[in-house]
This record gives C-alpha cells, sequence and structure tokens, in this order.
C-alpha cells in the first residue's frame, strides 16, 4: 500500500474542518470525535499545541494510505518564511508536488514564493555547515 502525504492549506482553518468533520468523522480520532469537542476544539490543539496544523495519519483513500494535514494559510506562509516552528517548513524541505491552489486566491502565489524562500533558506543553511574544504566524492 503506497503512503502519501498531503498539506491542505485553507483560510480560516475551521470551517474546512467542520466540514470535513461531517464528512469524514472516522478520518479523526476519538479525541475529535468525543462528546463536547469538534472544529474548534480541534482548530485550538493545532494552533496552541501542534505548531499550526492537524493531521489525520492512516486514512485509506483508493487504495492509499495518506496522512492529511489541514493548517491556516497564514500560519503556513509564517512558517516558510521565518521558520517559527520549522515543523511545516522543515517537512516542505523536500521534493513536493503542488496539488492545486485553486481554493487559496491570491495566497497561492504567496505560498509558492513562501516555499521557494524556504527551500534557499534550507540550501544556505546546508552551505554554511560545510567545511572550507570538502569533496563530492564518497
Amino acid at each position: 500500500m503506497l503512503h502519501a502525504e498531503r498539506l491542505l492549506p485553507h483560510h480560516p482553518p475551521r470551517p474546512c474542518c467542520m466540514q470535513n468533520m461531517g464528512h469524514n468523522a472516522s478520518h479523526y480520532s476519538w479525541v475529535a470525535q468525543a462528546p463536547g469537542s469538534g472544529p474548534d476544539l480541534i482548530v485550538s490543539i493545532a494552533q496552541y499545541i501542534g505548531c499550526g496544523v492537524h493531521f489525520n495519519p492512516l486514512v485509506k483513500l483508493d487504495g492509499t494510505l495518506l496522512k492529511y494535514g489541514v493548517i491556516e494559510a497564514e500560519e503556513l506562509r509564517d512558517d516558510l518564511m521565518s521558520w517559527r516552528h520549522l515543523y511545516i517548513a522543515g517537512r516542505l524541505q523536500k521534493p513536493v508536488e503542488v496539488l492545486d491552489t485553486g481554493t487559496l486566491g491570491a495566497m497561492a502565489r504567496t505560498l509558492v514564493d513562501a516555499q521557494v524562500v524556504n527551500l534557499r533558506s534550507a540550501l544556505t543553511a546546508a552551505l554554511l555547515q560545510l567545511p572550507p574544504s570538502f569533496t563530492t566524492e564518497v
């Protein structure tokens, strides 16, 4: 079974979470489904404990094991630009594919630009850690 990871930036995340919980309640942990919890609790946990993102792991969809996270678009931009948490920015310092930016409007371009800054910053940090003399041979 393939494993894929998706990140879904939204603005604001609460309506997305509310709609998704209604359609895909089984994707969420028992904590999210407990009486008295719901989208507000999930968004609060994501903001105060989870570096701004809430992941639903081990979701089976069309033969693929999927892990997807919902994050506030501004929170994503901030982490990409400043490495405030480095959690999402670090996850995006590998090859990624942008699947759809149609729902974010003008914010989509801002996020793509922020990802370029993130990758350049990661490259700069790596280069600064190289010794004065090195070889690419192993």
